[in-house]
């Protein structure tokens, strides 16, 4: 517990915040739902469209991309990259990652259902 006396512990409680962009809506939708049942993420969340600027190959490019955001555990971080990556149709996806305080229940919920087997928290719904 913290100083605040507050019950919010703000060096334990995290979770990892995983972020990619994916070409239409239902392929974001079909690998989140394929990553989530893999357990490497215990959530995801679908938004977009987005507009995107970038360079490829030397050429300024722009188009629309979904935004597909997964919650997972500092255990289970490198099993969700590389599902993200192993799954991604784009030659070099966006993947990027930040650690983010989060409440002592949402944290644990993240850590129990990352923590296993695919099967593992089935039947436990999120707080």
């Amino acid at each position: 517990m913290d100083s605040r006396g507050d019950g919010i512990d703000v060096t334990r409680d995290r979770v990892i915040v995983v972020c990619t962009t994916y070409p239409d809506r239902a392929t974001a939708d079909d690998r989140s739902a394929r990553i989530v049942a893999s357990r490497v993420a215990a959530c995801a969340q679908v938004d977009g469209p987005v507009a995107s600027c970038y360079v490829w190959k030397g050429e300024i490019e722009r188009g629309e991309e979904w935004r597909c955001t997964f919650k997972t555990s500092s255990v289970a971080l490198v099993r969700c990259l590389a599902a993200v990556t192993a799954s991604h149709p784009y030659d070099v996806p966006e993947l990027i990652w930040e650690t983010v305080s989060a409440s002592a229940a949402y944290a644990a919920w993240v850590d129990e259902i990352t923590s296993g087997e695919p099967d593992a928290g089935a039947g436990t719904d999120a707080p």
